[in-house]
């Protein structure tokens, strides 16, 4: 290994590896006047909406700036779904199953104006969404419970798995939800 390398630099290969300079200028102390600047630390502007050659599209104010790089892309938004599709869309999205003929059927006919706002809001109290969701995080921290010399050791593993899922179907505010995991059993 060359001199001034580190074996991350090594694990990354030449291509990505940081200069020596590079290394030092992201060791030095941060600049707490410097640090305010960047973009997530401003405080937030109201913006006019862009200028957009088919407002009819537009529904809400997000619409225009959606549509305004659609348009500057070359490119036209999709046609707007059938609510069978949409049912369909919505549920797989939510809570990664899908909806039983008479649900779609049902949510076809209905036509009150909230039926989709209703819905959403019927998926997010399911106990599947946080099952479906649970799932990436569970991924993210390796947890695993099959694997019989691991069950072994480790057979109250589910409480965390099932507290997980009740965390996001009860809506546990991230930071709570972070620090319930790092510090446990430091919380009374």
């Amino acid at each position: 290994m060359a001199a001034g390398s580190s074996a991350v630099a090594e694990e990354l290969g030449p291509e990505k590896a940081r200069s020596a300079d590079e290394r030092a200028a992201s060791s030095r102390p941060l600049n707490a006047d410097e640090a305010r600047q960047f973009w997530s630390f401003r405080p937030l502007v109201r913006t006019d909406s862009p200028s957009v050659k088919n407002p009819a599209w537009v529904q809400r104010r997000i619409d225009d700036f959606v549509l305004a790089t659609l348009e500057a892309n070359g490119l036209s938004p999709s046609p707007q779904a059938d609510r069978r599709t949409l049912f369909r869309r919505a549920t797989f999205d939510v809570i990664g199953l899908p909806p039983s003929p008479e649900e779609v059927e049902a949510f076809v006919q209905d036509n009150s104006p909230d039926s989709y706002q209703q819905l959403v809001d019927r998926l997010l109290a399911s106990p599947h969404y946080g099952e479906r969701w649970g799932r990436y995080w569970l991924d993210l921290v390796r947890y695993c419970d099959v694997p019989e010399s691991w069950a072994q050791t480790k057979a109250q593993a589910w409480l965390y798995r099932d507290w997980m899922v009740r965390a996001l179907n009860e809506d546990l505010p991230y930071d709570q939800f972070v620090l319930r995991q790092l510090a446990a059993d430091q919380l009374r």
